[in-house]
């Protein structure tokens, strides 16, 4: 139990199906490994080092219930960022199921591959002792989740277990969900909106259905499993709702759904009457930056004309304040907004001068400390908080909060490197890099060692000086201005393959870029997202009149742009009979 609440849900995973009683007895398990391994509640940090299985979940629930504090790593992520996690964050075992390469050989690790035969037989840890629940303390750490950071490195924010339980609470008094509702997780563990997919669903007696590693990105095979498994309720970005619309072009997987739960980024208004016209489900705009722990504010639109933040989930307040930290005085006025409640972190971990920056006291009544968003706000006529975009340099990249100044802190690491800008186009969703620099840098093939996928520059430029602003500030908007909007870096492909030509032409025109494009270019480098991936196999499609197999629908089915090129030919002579 956590608190008062109890497992109540079911997992299905691969086409199986873990009921209650099965789920819990893994987290038993696993709670007893914890007590074997002598770990201490309120102080210890486990590392969740799985593939997407019932048994994630399982750790999950087993951590939250046992009073451990939890991290979810994803061996994908460079390694450099996942050995920073592990060693800022005192992890004290790396939960996996079988050994996960040399490079962890050092640390300590709780294995489950056990799990399925394990005995609780002849145990030297006996009795009710094994078994009970720890007390729980609200105010521990429940989990560790890792965001962008100004100093180049990322920031742990500490979420309390006060935040999670008041989280399953809030939410759940204003989304109706109907027990054994069937809930999609697409979500990637590392992100928060993972913890309503997961403890929540488990908490509220929903089915979770859990797409594996394969399906999580991939398109087509999103749409299938939301029909196929007949899925109730979906949680999603914006932008993966684009996305899968690329493939399910009048979104039929939307139809039969009763619930969606879109957030993570802000929603675009001309968003809403699309997904009204496509579904009949209730759709909930949910808003929160992840120190309020996920979500933080609900908004019914299925009946609106608008996008606003709704209604606080209980024992939350949302504010619009001035500069001085005082609410605004007049309504039609702008303002930062705060939050306040059960649902603040503690701060960020070992970095106290963050967390006394982001984390204040409000200069009024009832004097509560309250969570700097970063986010513009003002109040509409009736009332309701519209978010209108970032203040700061902090922007959202397909739902991840990436600030600008962690990437430029480890570009200018490159020994070649004088100084570095990057940018943020927000229409186009992409970062751009400016640097200066004596020489032209791959930077591309060196940054990716130091930065996860999502927040790699699509493109790199190389420019004589940066441009400040009359504060001494670095002034981003002028350098879009000057090198960017006004410029003629156009490098043009010359190529005599008349399918190469017309390939390099599409992704040219899907990155908004004549920079020099090579069939050595992975698709990352070139700022090619999943969601851009797919636009541009839609465009690549309809261009050769073929068809990609299912699982082509990921960037990660190719190595580079050649390889991409040969799969395109190898369609082409196949259809053509050659």
């Amino acid at each position: 139990m956590f608190g008062e609440l109890e497992i109540t849900g079911n997992v299905e995973f691969q086409g199986d199906i873990y009921e209650t009683d099965e789920i819990i007895r893994y987290v038993q398990i696993i709670k007893f490994k914890f007590i074997e391994k002598k770990l201490q509640k309120g102080k210890d940090v486990i590392g969740i080092v799985l593939r997407r299985s019932q048994y994630m979940i399982s750790v999950m629930l087993a951590a939250l219930e046992s009073n451990i504090a939890f991290i979810n790593i994803e061996l994908n992520m460079p390694y450099d960022r996942i050995e920073y996690m592990i060693k800022d964050s005192g992890i004290k075992y790396l939960v996996v199921m079988e050994d996960i390469g040399s490079e962890f050989a050092h640390y300590d690790k709780i294995f489950l591959n056990d799990i399925e035969n394990y005995s609780f037989k002849d145990k030297k840890i006996g009795g009710e002792e094994s078994y009970s629940n720890y007390e729980i303390d609200f105010e521990n750490i429940a989990y560790i989740i890792y965001t962008s950071g100004t100093s180049g490195k990322p920031k742990g924010v500490e979420i309390k277990r006060k935040g999670i339980y008041n989280l399953i609470q809030g939410v759940c008094n204003l989304i109706p969900f109907r027990k054994k509702s069937r809930i999609a997780s697409f979500t990637n563990s590392t992100f928060d909106i993972f913890i309503l997919e997961t403890i929540l669903a488990m908490y509220a007696g929903l089915i979770v259905v859990m797409a594996d590693d394969n399906q999580k990105d991939n398109p087509k095979k999103i749409v299938e499993l939301i029909l196929k498994q007949k899925i109730d309720i979906l949680q999603m970005t914006p932008s993966r709702l684009k996305l899968i619309k690329l493939i399910d072009k009048e979104w039929d997987c939307l139809k039969n759904l009763s619930q969606i739960l879109i957030g993570g980024e802000q929603f675009p208004e001309e968003l809403l009457p699309e997904i009204n016209k496509a579904t009949t489900a209730t759709i909930y705009n949910m808003y929160g930056p992840t120190e309020t722990t996920v979500w933080s504010s609900i908004c019914n639109v299925s009946e609106s004309e608008y996008v606003h933040l709704g209604t606080p989930i209980r024992n939350t307040r949302l504010y619009i304040l001035n500069e001085k930290k005082l609410p605004i005085s007049n309504k039609e006025d702008f303002g930062e907004i705060y939050i306040a409640g059960d649902g603040l972190a503690r701060g960020y971990l070992n970095n106290p001068n963050l967390t006394e920056k982001s984390f204040c006291k409000l200069k009024c009544e009832p004097f509560e400390c309250i969570y700097r968003t970063g986010d513009l706000g003002r109040y509409d006529e009736n009332g309701n908080i519209k978010c209108l975009g970032r203040i700061d340099e902090q922007v959202k990249v397909r739902g991840f909060r990436i600030e600008l100044s962690e990437i430029d802190v480890n570009i200018e690491k490159i020994d070649e490197v004088k100084s570095s800008i990057t940018c943020f186009i927000e229409e186009e969703e992409i970062l751009i890099n400016f640097y200066v620099s004596d020489k032209n840098v791959d930077i591309r093939t060196q940054i990716k060692n130091f930065l996860p996928s999502y927040m790699l520059p699509a493109l790199y430029y190389r420019v004589d000086n940066v441009l400040f602003t009359a504060s001494g500030k670095t002034d981003r908007k002028a350098m879009l201005k000057k090198y960017y909007e006004q410029s003629n870096l156009n490098i043009f492909i010359k190529n005599d393959d008349e399918i190469e030509k017309r390939v390099f032409e599409i992704i040219s025109k899907s990155i908004q870029s004549d920079a020099a494009i090579s069939l050595e270019n992975k698709f990352y480098e070139l700022g090619i997202d999943s969601l851009k991936f797919v636009s541009l196999i839609v465009n690549l499609e309809m261009e050769f009149n073929i068809e990609f197999s299912d699982d082509k629908l990921v960037n990660s089915a190719f190595n580079n742009v050649g390889n991409l090129i040969f799969y395109i030919k190898e369609l082409v002579s196949t259809k053509v009979g050659i």
